[in-house]
């Protein structure tokens, strides 16, 4: 968020990007509780606004075919995320098993049915869903504030060296052409420069 900015102006420009991207990468330190949802209420909010703002009156398979790919990248997380049952599991069914799920003492009443609105569109907003766990540098306090320093570079863990890389790898394979608004189709810098317009001019309107 800019500083001193209205949170319309925000929502305005966080819609743009992901209106212009094919992968969306939501970076966010720790690892995430259902609470962090209330974070993500912008995602609603989303779907609403570009179904309605746009002068092409996008149906839901036409947004579906714009809408890009979302990452769950989590920061400096420590966790060994196991499943409902105890088992170990990697951090995707973790997100949807204990995140992004419903338990059966939630109530659908209360506030935290807005944390499942959001949960709900961003399973079917985006096409598609993964995420990844990042370990933090160290455990070491003096290697975190000296972290650019070359002489502490041997002092970094080699699981997140590795766990970097890997992460690296895996979202570079999923960067791909942005799509267009029938199925098969991609930008091109003339169809890209067409879709910035029509969005700038829906989002000022």
């Amino acid at each position: 968020d800019a500083y001193n900015s209205l949170e319309r102006g925000n929502t305005q420009v966080f819609t743009l990007s992901v209106l212009l991207s094919s992968l969306l990468i939501y970076n966010s330190p720790g690892v995430p509780k259902r609470e962090d949802l209330n974070k993500m209420t912008f995602i609603a909010k989303l779907a609403n606004s570009i179904r309605s703002k746009t002068d092409r009156n996008l149906n839901g398979n036409e947004v579906k075919q714009i809408a890009p790919g979302f990452f769950w990248l989590l920061r400096d997380a420590l966790l060994k995320p196991t499943d409902r049952s105890g088992q170990p599991c990697n951090f995707k069914d973790f997100l949807l098993e204990k995140v992004l799920s419903k338990d059966d003492n939630d109530v659908w009443g209360d506030v935290a049915s807005v944390r499942f609105k959001a949960a709900h569109c961003l399973l079917n907003f985006f096409t598609d869903f993964d995420a990844e766990m990042i370990p933090p540098p160290s455990t070491s306090s003096e290697v975190m504030e000296n972290i650019e320093d070359p002489k502490y570079k041997d002092k970094i863990s080699p699981d997140f060296i590795q766990q970097v890389e890997y992460v690296r790898t895996k979202i570079f394979e999923k960067c791909k052409p942005k799509r267009g608004y029938t199925a098969g189709s991609l930008v091109n810098g003339i169809y890209l420069a067409g879709m910035l317009q029509m969005y700038v001019d829906a989002l000022n309107s």
